[in-house]
Parts: C-alpha cells; sequence; structure tokens
C-alpha cells in the first residue's frame, strides 16, 4: 500500500470518527434537551382558578362563589369565550371587526346580540384598560342586565339593571382581583355606596368551607 493510500485511509478514519462522535453529541442534546423540556414543563405554575363572586342586596347582603371555567377559542373576526360552571355554560362570541357582543346562556339556546351603550378608558395601576358596556337587548322593568366587558379580561362585571345585584370574575390571583374590582368600581359608581358603605353587614357574613371570601374593601 502506497503512502498516499495510507493517508486517505486514515483520513477516512478520522472523518468517520468525528462523524460519530458529531452522533453521539446529537444524541445526548437531544436527551438532555427532552429533559430540560420536561423540568421546565413541571416547573410551570399551575393555571389560576377563576370563580364568580354573585352579591345580592335585598334587606341583607347575601354573598356566594361559583367556581368557572374558562374556555377561549379564536375566531376569523375576534374570539368565543365560554364561562362553564356546574350549573350551566354562558357563551359570549366577540366580534372585534364589527365590535358586536354576542350572548347565550345554555347551549342549546340560540345566540342574542347584545346592546352596545358605551365605550370608556380607565387607568389601573398605570394601565389603561378599554371597557364597552353593553345590556340585552330586551328588559322589562324589573329586569335586565348590563355586561361589562374588556378584551383582555372578557366578560369581567355583570350587574342586574333595576337591582343590586352584581356578579363579578375573581381568581386565585390576587393582583388580577384588585385590578377587576378597580375596574368594578370605576365602570360602575354606585357599587360604591350599595357595598362599602355597608362594611358591616359585609363582613357579618359568615365565610362557608370551600368558598372564598368577600373582597376585601381595601380595593
Amino acid at each position: 500500500m502506497t503512502y498516499l493510500s495510507r493517508l486517505k485511509g486514515k483520513e477516512m478514519n478520522a472523518g468517520q470518527e468525528r462523524s460519530d462522535l458529531a452522533l453521539d453529541v446529537y444524541e445526548r442534546m437531544k436527551v438532555i434537551c427532552f429533559f430540560l423540556g420536561f423540568l421546565l414543563l413541571a416547573c410551570q405554575p399551575n393555571e389560576h382558578r377563576y370563580y364568580w363572586q354573585s352579591i345580592r342586596i335585598r334587606g341583607a347582603a347575601q354573598f356566594d362563589t361559583t367556581h368557572t371555567t374558562i374556555v377561549k377559542t379564536a375566531l376569523r373576526k375576534g374570539y368565543t369565550i365560554a364561562y362553564q360552571t356546574s350549573f350551566d355554560t354562558i357563551e359570549y362570541i366577540r366580534d372585534t371587526v364589527a365590535n358586536r357582543l354576542l350572548f347565550r346562556k345554555h347551549s342549546y339556546a340560540a345566540f342574542d346580540t347584545l346592546w352596545h351603550l358605551e365605550s370608556q378608558s380607565y387607568l389601573v395601576k398605570g394601565r389603561s384598560y378599554p371597557v364597552e358596556r353593553f345590556r340585552l337587548p330586551t328588559a322589562s322593568s324589573d329586569s335586565g342586565a348590563n355586561f361589562y366587558w374588556c378584551d383582555e379580561l372578557g366578560m369581567f362585571f355583570r350587574r342586574a339593571s333595576f337591582w343590586p345585584e352584581y356578579a363579578i370574575l375573581q381568581s386565585s390571583d390576587e393582583d388580577l382581583n384588585q385590578r377587576i374590582w378597580l375596574l368594578v368600581k370605576a365602570s360602575y359608581l354606585a357599587i360604591k355606596k350599595q357595598l362599602y358603605s355597608n362594611v358591616e353587614m359585609m363582613g357579618s357574613e359568615p365565610l362557608v368551607s370551600g368558598r372564598e371570601p368577600v373582597i376585601d374593601s381595601r380595593y
């Protein structure tokens, strides 16, 4: 075997060794990336739990909480948000192109287009939140509801049109709760008088196991 042949053979062997080494490193990196990804996923914080805080004032204050699961789905011209509880599913279709909001309380019911009443932005903790107010298209003298919508938060506040009855979206995120309550008090000023002038009455409400307490009046 000539010197040139031996040299070529050594180069081929060295190339094969480098290829094998590169493949080995690649396989090891895949394993490392897999475990790193698994660890990152495992270390992600749990999603926030959400619930509706219901408040009724009919001579005495009545409080309740209903846990809800929020499912958001993107559409070509907007998105849908469904609030699923153990009792029902309330679904909204948000048309961001036509600035419309459709609503239905049960999956078997038809959608109603809510009437748009006003738009207003509120500054909360250094951030501006555009809030849209809607109401049901038909309402008798003792019924009806107003819906307060923010594209970042979804439906965060509902209130009866003629009675002090409210539903406020809350969660396990305390900062988010504060922001929502600040938005509620800014977008519906009357709730301050109807709720926070009766702190003693609110504070006397007994806490029930499994329910979150009424939000702190400092908010």
